[in-house]
């Protein structure tokens, strides 16, 4: 049975680090499983917490010099020191569910052409937890056109194995502050086949610190623009698949200002996220009413 290496970038998540890590440790799997803490400079007790497992977890401090913050770089730094033939993510806010790391791993050895793995992930809010299934037509057919229009799946849903990151210039492209994560599957996506795996094996825990809370607006915006222009600048995505991307991204800035009472602002994005691709809308609409 293949090695694991799961890792789980931090920064001052005193209050749920200790749940992450043995959300970890509880997963029924009889190969070995690495546990990476990457911290990004945290200035609370998460180094110590992640240091009283002792020899279990492996603690990655981030340089005194390094200048490169957030999760998709911190991640680098614990995936240059893992070891192990399949990688896992976890934040450190969220845990696993019994099964997750057995379930994709399985997945990943019965299927040698795949490169990428994932199940679904539950949502816990104000102490209930929630799910949120992905489309039938997305679990069904995964793949790199999908992905961009849907972003999905969670970080904490995927396994990947080792080797293809070997095709990547980088794992967690540092130029992107946010969407990193929608980008790293993207160019897994497009070199390799992808597979869902029934079955949910995460929770996203949602609290009024968590940083994609704090990410939305324009600055989210800015960064899902120049993710997607990366991305079409790789792979040839259909001009629809695009144009219904960028319809989303508009919709969603909409809501933003909406929320700032920029009303004004509201409805010029939205107008032109119709303009964009009303065929995204219509989609939408029969997505709902048949529950496809």
């Amino acid at each position: 049975m293949e090695g694991i290496s799961v890792i789980i970038p931090c920064y001052n998540r005193e209050a749920f680090l200790r749940d992450a890590i043995e959300s970890v440790l509880a997963q029924e799997y009889s190969g070995p499983i690495e546990i990476i803490v990457a911290d990004d400079g945290s200035t609370d007790r998460s180094i110590e917490i992640a240091n009283s497992f002792g020899p279990q977890v492996i603690v990655v401090k981030k340089p005194l010099n390094c200048e490169l913050n957030g999760a998709g770089p911190t991640r680098n730094r614990a995936i240059e020191v893992s070891t192990q033939p399949f990688i896992a993510f976890l934040d450190s806010d969220d845990f696993y569910l019994p099964g997750h790391l057995a379930r994709l791993s399985r997945a990943l050895e019965d299927h040698l052409d795949v490169g990428l793995v994932f199940d679904e992930s539950k949502t816990l809010i104000n102490g209930r937890i929630f799910s949120f299934p992905y489309p039938k037509w997305f679990a069904k057919s995964p793949c790199a056109e999908f992905m961009l229009l849907e972003p999905l799946p969670t970080t904490n849903s995927m396994m990947i194995r080792r080797e293809v990151l070997g095709q990547l210039q980088y794992p967690f492209d540092p130029d992107l502050v946010h969407s990193q994560d929608i980008d790293f599957r993207l160019r897994i996506s497009e070199k390799y086949p992808v597979m869902f795996v029934p079955g949910c094996g995460s929770v996203v825990r949602e609290h009024e610190d968590r940083s994609i809370v704090k990410g939305k607006g324009k600055k989210l915006f800015y960064y899902d623009m120049m993710m997607l222009k990366k991305a079409i600048g790789r792979y040839p995505y259909s001009r629809r698949i695009v144009k219904s991307k960028k319809a989303k991204l508009y919709y969603f800035l909409s809501i933003s200002e909406y929320k700032l009472n920029k009303f004004q602002a509201s409805l010029f994005y939205l107008f032109y996220s119709i303009i964009q691709s009303p065929g995204f809308y219509l989609f939408k609409i029969k997505e709902r009413i048949f529950k496809k």
